[in-house]
């Protein structure tokens, strides 16, 4: 295994762990605590892989990594407020981020096609598709959990 690849590798790891804990935990302070962590540190995370790797389409991965931050602090407002009992009133500023980090989240998606069908890149639809599992799981989270 490349060192320089095995980072992210153990980002996935302990990710699907944090997945599968907060699945596992009842709705709770905590639940949320261990999602919130996970939707923070994956823009810091595709912030570090965007400095260690440099492809035609790093354009697009850092409009989608705004996206991701976008819907990280959502979430983390949406943490402070329930943790701090706040008025459900601000849960509506709080959906506009969301809906402002999918309409990002789709800018970024759109360049990468753009990016992947000018260079040829014959993986560019796994990009694509995992770029597209993460938005659906967002929207998923977001309007069904």
């Amino acid at each position: 295994m490349n060192a320089r690849a095995g980072w992210n590798r153990w980002y996935l790891a302990i990710g699907l762990m944090g997945c599968a804990v907060y699945r596992a935990l009842p709705r709770s302070v905590a639940a949320q605590a261990v999602f919130v962590t996970l939707a923070v540190s994956t823009p810091i995370i595709g912030l570090i892989a965007l400095r260690h790797y440099r492809t035609p389409a790093t354009a697009a991965w850092s409009v989608i990594l705004v996206g991701f931050a976008i819907a990280a602090a959502g979430e983390v407002a949406e943490f402070a407020c329930v943790s701090l009992r706040i008025a459900p009133e601000a849960g509506a500023a709080i959906d506009v981020s969301f809906v402002a980090a999918y309409m990002v989240l789709l800018w970024g998606l759109m360049l990468l096609f753009r990016a992947q069908t000018a260079s040829r890149h014959q993986f560019g639809w796994f990009d694509a598709a995992a770029v597209g599992v993460a938005v659906g799981t967002v929207v998923w989270t977001t309007m069904y959990d």
